[in-house]
């Protein structure tokens, strides 16, 4: 419904990202930030990717996604590119900011 109300409505990506991601479980989460924590990053990328079912992190855990990814070999574009949409759909997150520079 508010897909035809109002296409261009910055809500309907998060909601697309809620559905599309499902509830976080915790302790996959904390997973992949230890593997993230130990230097592992491909692993933790992995880990996050299934996570998230998809290499398209939802906007609470993207920061840490996209840093994790530019330490993989070949990660550096995407990363760059999601902290970019990232500061671009939320200029208030410093963290991202901070990320992104």
């Amino acid at each position: 419904m508010l897909r035809r109300v109002a296409p261009a409505d910055p809500r309907l990506e998060r909601i697309g990202n809620l559905v599309r991601t499902g509830p976080i479980q915790q302790d996959d989460l904390a997973a992949a930030r230890n593997q993230a924590n130990q230097g592992q990053a491909a692993e933790a990328v992995q880990s996050y990717r299934r996570l998230f079912h998809g290499d398209r992190p939802p906007p609470q855990y993207a920061r840490e996604y996209y840093q994790t990814l530019a330490a993989t070999s070949g990660g550096w574009d995407q990363a760059r590119d999601g902290l970019a949409d990232l500061v671009r759909a939320q200029p208030d997150n410093l963290q991202a900011q901070l990320a992104y520079a």
